[in-house]
């Protein structure tokens, strides 16, 4: 949306500055030239497609790993692997979640403590419901 903005507002300035005469347009213009202006300066502060992308791939790995978290469980429910087996597997996928939310030193992260409450209600509804386990 900004960069079609900023084509818009850039492209469509001049020569709407010269057909609209009016005077309370020409301020409209000066001030979308204006705000266009900070926006490309600020543009490179604002790299949102950065942030979506590396977090659409963490996302898409912890679904995979969620995935293998089912499995293990699933497989030691039914005795398909030893307690020794499975502990292993479950500190190796361990692991591989510390890798994987591990994020690049320009992405900054805050804590917003009414999500982690709401995300933590629902891991609770998602575990009573799938695996009849209660949490504290």
């Amino acid at each position: 949306m900004i960069n079609i903005f900023l084509v818009i507002i850039t492209s469509s300035s001049i020569s709407a500055w010269a057909i609209w005469q009016l005077d309370y347009l020409k301020w409209l213009w000066a001030a979308l030239v204006a705000a266009s202006q900070i926006i490309i300066l600020a543009r490179p502060y604002l790299n949102f497609t950065k942030y979506a992308k590396e977090l659409n791939e963490k996302y898409l790995l912890l679904q995979t790993l969620n995935v293998e978290y089912e499995k293990l469980w699933l497989s030691y429910k039914f005795d398909q692997v030893s307690n020794k087996q499975a502990f292993e597997k479950a500190f190796d996928l361990k692991s591989n979640v510390a890798k994987i939310l591990n994020f690049s030193e320009e992405i900054i992260m805050s804590e917003n403590k009414r999500m982690i409450e709401k995300a933590k209600v629902k891991l609770a509804s998602y575990l009573r419901t799938n695996f009849n386990l209660k949490t504290r």
